[in-house]
Formats: C-alpha cells, sequence, structure tokens
C-alpha cells in the first residue's frame, strides 16, 4: 500500500538526481527560508510600532482617557440623591416589617 502511495507521489513530484539538488522548483529550500525569515522579521516590526504607538498613548494618558467630563459637584449632588433615595427605601420597609408585626394574624381553627 504504501509502496503505491510512493509511486503515485513520485509521478507527481518528479525527484532529481541527487539528494537535495531542487530539482522542482516547488522544493526550494533556500527561497523558503528566506520567504519565512522575511516575513518573521516583517511581522516583528509591525508589532514592536504598534506596541510603541500603544506606550505612548498610555504614556501621555490619551489612549484611556474618558470623553465625558463631568462637574464634581454634580457628581456629588446625584450621588447624595441617590443615597437619600436608598435610606427612604429601608425606612419604609422598616415600617412595614413593623406593622407586620403589629397585626395581628387571625387563624381559624378547623377543628372547633
Amino acid at each position: 500500500m504504501f509502496a503505491r502511495i510512493k509511486k503515485q507521489l513520485r509521478a507527481v513530484i518528479p525527484q532529481g538526481k541527487g539528494r537535495g539538488t531542487g530539482a522542482h522548483p516547488m522544493f526550494q529550500p533556500e527561497h523558503d527560508w528566506q520567504i519565512m525569515s522575511a516575513a518573521f522579521i516583517v511581522v516583528n516590526v509591525v508589532v514592536a510600532v504598534i506596541a510603541w504607538y500603544m506606550y505612548i498613548q498610555v504614556e501621555s494618558g490619551t489612549f484611556f482617557a474618558s470623553t465625558v467630563v463631568q462637574e464634581e459637584n454634580s457628581s456629588a449632588q446625584l450621588q447624595k440623591n441617590e443615597l437619600t433615595n436608598i435610606i427612604e427605601h429601608y425606612e419604609q420597609k422598616k415600617r412595614r416589617s413593623g406593622e407586620f408585626q403589629r397585626e395581628a394574624e387571625v387563624i381559624i381553627d378547623p377543628s372547633e
């Protein structure tokens, strides 16, 4: 079975007379290494440029800068209003629970 596969591969990809002669233009190890090395260098340079750009943006403070500017007074007033609403909510819960405790439940005993 492997001989048959090997035979078919040799028919598709012709072999040279010696090992490593590169008889077929599809197999050119030197050229392939040049392409891979150039691609590796280009990718590394692009990554380095992107990293440098992001570093400069973060260092200057513009990368994570918020576009919405709020005044401190309005923010403090808003927080105070929210806190007041929360306190009122819990006071209402306390009053309601007190009312439930004061009201006696009428339990009807079916055996009587």
